[in-house]
């Protein structure tokens, strides 16, 4: 069940809300079964026997923890253990396949296996339960009652992609006595930041998914594409990813905000980033955190030397890539990330060691550092969405071929200017030609949403609060009226994108894959 289908906004969660809140009325146990039976049944919709996957994962993962808390002179080898199982299903369900394919590559005998369908969410849940054992085994919590762990594990908002979310921050607003009253004010932020994802995921994410998907197939298929259609496929993909996910997100927090409960941020306008490191502070920030605080700082962080910090930046980034799937695009897309951040944080200990800090703060290098900054990002999606590494060096081959720009007959039939100084083909299948609404309008819109416009977080600022520790600045132009502005805002983005849904087919979010 889609948060952007009709099923999910006109049913489930207007059901969900109405039995949570009469039960909160009634006590407090009762509000939490009926939103853990309500939150299984929406992992259930996708598929029903996967339903045991979580099940069992909880309950092993709840036994761990009381086991850490009870016996703490052998808390070290039962936390191990902990993280082996959940390691070992993740590995399981979601490597096992490109283990056995990778085998078969080297050796004549062919091992084969049935395809194993990867639970939905299984990346999520299972590392938001090792974040919650080793805090147990870190003494930062105690463990709790079984169905308040599972409330914290299975709530629907965030349970299939996030944002990933640790014991302390959630389940003490469960507790509060005035969760369980109704809020009108929680309920219209709710409502305006769930609309405001709405129409990044709707509106703007499905409106590119189309250029991108002919860019990428026609690569994988062996037909040969046109420079300025991998520049377009590339881009549309670049834009689509951030405005699935980040309206994944607001949709998310928005949802959870209606019952009560903050999510932590997620998004805080990373395209606007003016170096790597930036872009990781702003790009799925729950996810940084857990692999700065759980893999980084573990592994010695920057406590050891230069080299050791660089080498355990680049551990945690190729990680961080093979997290987010099976194959080598992956891992050569967390490679690259790695690197460039080894690169970036030299460069401003060069800065520091010459005495040239004060660079930074020009407009000039701020602007320069964005350009390349989204430049190395969208190269790098090109590894991320395409099916192998073939198919990505193919299309930065061709991007790169600039100084034979062959363009489509149409696109220079539209713009004659351009037949001065390009080749037409005109029996090229360009993505100008094929998806022209996309290039004069989706693609201007998403850029200037992205670089130009205020993000969820800072247009929400005066009521919305949440757990980041980015500071939250105020648009004046949009607070002045705010009340105004969300519900117009709110009425015709829903209204747009109900229709939009009505309208064509509803595409998953990117990030159900991961």
């Amino acid at each position: 069940m889609l948060f952007s289908s009709i099923e999910f906004i006109a049913g489930f969660l207007p059901i969900a809300l109405l039995l949570y809140y009469l039960a909160r009325r009634r006590n407090f146990t009762l509000a939490m079964a009926v939103l853990t039976l309500t939150s299984l049944f929406y992992y259930a919709w996708w598929n029903p026997p996967y339903l045991l996957v979580i099940v069992l994962s909880m309950a092993a993962n709840f036994g761990a923890s009381h086991a850490i808390y009870k016996w703490p002179k052998g808390k070290r080898p039962l936390f191990l253990l902990g993280l082996l199982a959940n390691l070992g299903a993740l590995f399981f369900f979601k490597y096992t396949n490109f283990f056995f394919d990778q085998i078969n590559l080297f050796q004549t005998h062919d091992w084969h296996i049935d395809k194993i369908i990867l639970p939905l969410g299984i990346s999520f849940f299972t590392f938001q339960q090792i974040a919650y054992l080793f805090d147990i085994y870190q003494g930062k919590i105690r463990p709790g009652k079984l169905l308040t762990y599972t409330t914290f594990v299975t709530f629907f908002p965030q349970l299939i992609a996030g944002p990933i979310v640790h014991h302390s921050q959630m389940m003490p607003q469960f507790d509060k006595d005035q969760s369980g009253q109704f809020n009108w004010q929680n309920l219209s932020v709710g409502i305006t930041l769930f609309a405001l994802g709405l129409f990044k995921k709707v509106i703007i994410a499905d409106n590119l998914a189309p250029m991108a998907q002919l860019v990428f197939d026609n690569t994988h298929q062996g037909h040969p594409i046109l420079p300025i259609d991998a520049w377009a496929g590339t881009l549309a993909y670049t834009f689509q990813i951030y405005f699935d996910f980040s309206g994944y997100s607001d949709m998310a927090i928005g949802a959870a905000r209606m019952f009560g409960i903050i999510l932590p941020l997620n998004f805080y306008s990373p395209y606007k980033s003016a170096s790597i490191i930036d872009f990781w502070r702003h790009w799925h920030i729950t996810l940084s955190s857990f692999l700065r605080d759980y893999l980084y700082i573990p592994l010695g962080g920057n406590r050891s030397g230069r080299f050791n910090r660089y080498r355990n930046l680049l551990i945690t980034m190729v990680l961080g890539g093979i997290w987010h799937g099976a194959g080598w695009g992956f891992v050569i897309w967390g490679t690259l990330h790695g690197l460039c951040l080894i690169i970036n944080h030299a460069w401003r200990n060069l800065l520091k060691l010459c005495n040239l800090q004060t660079l930074q703060y020009h407009w000039w290098y701020r602007f320069t550092g964005i350009c390349l900054t989204f430049l190395f990002v969208m190269i790098c999606w090109i590894f991320f969405r395409a099916q192998n590494a073939s198919d990505a060096w193919q299309i930065i081959l061709t991007m790169s071929n600039i100084t034979h720009m062959d363009l489509p007959s149409q696109l220079v039939k539209d713009w004659p200017f351009l037949a001065h100084w390009s080749n037409t083909v005109p029996n090229a299948l360009g993505a100008y030609h094929t998806h022209k609404r996309i290039l004069r309008v989706w693609l201007p819109v998403a850029m200037f949403i992205a670089f130009i416009m205020p993000n969820s977080e800072q247009f929400m600022s005066t009521k919305h609060h949440s757990h980041s520790p980015l500071p939250q600045k105020k648009q004046g132009w949009l607070v002045f009226n705010y009340d105004w502005v969300c519900i117009l805002l709110t009425v015709f983005s829903l209204l747009f994108a109900i229709y939009n849904m009505m309208t064509n087919s509803i595409s998953e979010f990117l990030y159900y894959d991961f």
